[in-house]
């Protein structure tokens, strides 16, 4: 077996107590420290003064992921392997998970905000106009204008001292979906929660700076 002594250049071999002592200095960062900060769209400023109920009520969330988008190149000279080529950049949506109140707050607002981004209401037919809390009024399929839906919303990570480790800013975010909740009689014990994928235009990590004596 090979032995467990510190590694050299020459011979960069697994150095099990530089790990263990790495992971007791430095530490981890843990998923379960975060907050998520959404800010009002302009549309429901009339209808919400705060979302305080709602990023409380957030038990999952994600870092956004990021994806080269590749064009396919032929081989350079004629044959031999394919080559890709980056060209762009791809944003994965974010999904972010959210617990019901008893008077379903979080599902209310979120389907508020789908709303003034396409109005899916056409109970009182395609022409019919509905007042809404937007300046005006609008009808069935009518689109928002982007400016007055999207918001910059950010995910912070903290370490165990609740120092912020790092932030993300999602520019220009809106919930793309609202997922199916699955109901069922036998699960008396589960509690009701609402998935939402955002999407947006970019992001910005900042990895803060902070002062521990674990670090």
């Amino acid at each position: 077996f090979p032995s467990h002594d510190m590694a050299t250049a020459n011979s960069p071999r697994f150095n099990l107590n530089g790990f263990m002592n790495d992971l007791k200095n430095r530490g981890v960062l843990r998923t379960h420290s975060f907050e998520v900060d959404i800010p009002i769209p302009g549309y429901l400023a009339t209808m919400y003064n705060t979302t305080t109920g709602i990023s409380l009520r957030c038990e999952n969330a994600q870092m956004p992921g990021l994806t080269l988008a590749e064009a396919q190149a032929p081989p350079r000279y004629g044959y031999g392997p394919v080559e890709f080529h980056p060209y762009g950049i791809i944003h994965d949506n974010v999904s972010l998970t959210f617990m019901l109140d008893r008077k379903s707050v979080q599902y209310a607002f979120f389907y508020d905000w789908m709303s003034v981004i396409v109005n899916p209401d056409q109970t009182k037919g395609l022409d019919a106009i509905k007042e809404s809390n937007r300046d005006g009024s609008f009808q069935a399929y009518e689109v928002g204008y982007k400016q007055n839906y999207a918001v910059d919303m950010a995910i912070t990570m903290f370490d165990e001292e609740h120092n912020a480790v790092q932030s993300v800013t999602l520019y220009q975010a809106f919930p793309r979906a609202i997922n199916a909740m699955d109901l069922a009689w036998q699960n008396q014990d589960q509690i009701a929660k609402l998935v939402v994928p955002f999407t947006y235009r970019d992001y910005k990590i900042d990895f803060l700076k902070f002062k521990s004596n674990k670090q």
